[in-house]
């Protein structure tokens, strides 16, 4: 908890932790309905919930949470609805990181030591952790521009199976309903990094 309030001191927003779990599903406050990882986010930065895998109903979050192995179909399905060639959609899709093993449930809100913390921020908070980034590893961090599965995979996927910071557009969908705001990013990166992100130093 302490190290998401020096994250959202040094560059603000809200940040919330994901904790991923594999075999049970924890005690704690489960959500009552189904919905989308990217939903299950934008409600935990005011509480902590639940969500189990059996209350995911987004196709491209099961895929990315390994609960599904089927990428023909579900990229049969993004063309269907987006207009995008098969072809296309499966070369970006394939790209995407997903789970080796089937993820039970996600923890998510403030709690101490989760395995990693995501935010939607603003382009002058990307921009300044950026900054921080190059300065403390000498190098910037992956960008993630595809909008298939590009927060449940593009960044906790990713960011879990990487172990580095991951910015992401977002995808219709996340933006459409609202769930990220036009003129916010989001971004993930593994807790035991906060403190080289929040370190001081010159940034000029």
């Amino acid at each position: 908890m302490r190290k998401i309030k020096r994250l959202e001191n040094k560059f603000g927003a809200k940040w919330t932790g994901i904790r991923i779990h594999y075999g049970y599903i924890p005690e704690g406050i489960r959500v009552k309905r189904e919905m989308r990882v990217c939903e299950a986010i934008a409600e935990s930065f005011d509480k902590a919930i639940i969500l189990p895998a059996d209350m995911v109903n987004c196709p491209g979050a099961r895929r990315s949470l390994g609960l599904i192995d089927n990428d023909k179909e579900l990229c049969r399905m993004i063309s269907e609805k987006t207009g995008v060639f098969f072809d296309s959609v499966y070369k970006a899709v394939e790209t995407v990181p997903q789970f080796a093993m089937p993820v039970s449930a996600i923890t998510l809100g403030r709690f101490d030591a989760p395995h990693l913390v995501i935010s939607f921020i603003k382009p002058e908070i990307a921009m300044a952790m950026i900054r921080q980034w190059q300065g403390s590893f000498g190098k910037g961090p992956e960008m993630e521009i595809s909008t298939f599965l590009s927060i449940c995979g593009g960044v906790l996927s990713a960011v879990v199976q990487k172990a580095q910071m991951y910015i992401s557009l977002g995808c219709p969908s996340s933006r459409n309903d609202g769930i990220i705001k036009s003129d916010e990013l989001a971004v993930g990166l593994p807790y035991n990094l906060i403190d080289a992100l929040t370190q001081d130093y010159e940034t000029t």
